[in-house]
């Protein structure tokens, strides 16, 4: 399906596609269920969509049009992941949990949005 979408895109001059999926996984390899995975759009500053990993890790967030695009990976307990991409890409993440000492705020481990 995706190559036809490709394809169909190159015959048509339609902006390039764009897309992210992967799996969360924690430093032992297990999956982080449950966690939030935002699209991000550079261009516009904004998130566009947003996705929660599935019980195996999985996310999937979908084919967009052409643009500066970023992922942003979080889950409480765990230090954000960024990341900027183009085109379709597979992006698995390790998620590292916070070494934050009870009762201290950490940037890398507060929520991302309010």
């Amino acid at each position: 399906m995706l190559g036809v979408a490709l394809a169909l895109t190159a015959l048509t001059g339609c902006d390039p596609l764009v897309g992210i999926r992967g799996r969360i996984r924690s430093p032992d390899q297990r999956p982080v269920p449950g966690a939030t995975a935002f699209l991000i759009s550079i261009d516009r500053d904004e998130v566009l969509l947003r996705t929660q990993a599935l019980p195996d890790g999985a996310y999937n967030l979908g084919l967009i049009g052409s643009g500066a695009w970023a992922v942003l990976i979080w889950k409480p307990g765990y230090v954000s992941h960024f990341h900027h991409f183009k085109g379709v890409v597979q992006h698995d993440v390790t998620l590292v949990p916070c070494t934050t000492p009870k009762g201290q705020l950490s940037r890398e481990c507060a929520a991302p949005f309010p």
